[in-house]
């Protein structure tokens, strides 16, 4: 985290969770985000989610996110 702000010169906000799932609910995300890096799923497919499953929440997760020009890769 702290490599990433020294070589951008961004504010890293670190918001990650050890055990957490794809949130049922809309996302918390600062509103000033220029860049948001998620990686979710893993914890989904170890509690026996459905690959499918986890990515229809994903999708739905980040559709939500409140970013002002966001794209989906």
């Amino acid at each position: 985290m702290d490599i990433l702000a020294a070589k951008t010169g961004c504010t890293v906000c670190k918001m990650g969770q050890n055990g957490q799932e794809i949130p049922s609910d809309d996302p918390k995300f600062p509103g000033n985000a220029d860049l948001l890096i998620i990686m979710l799923g893993t914890n989904d497919l170890l509690k026996g989610r459905s690959p499918e499953q986890a990515a229809e929440w994903l999708e739905r997760f980040l559709y939500a996110a409140p970013l002002s020009e966001a794209r989906l890769c």
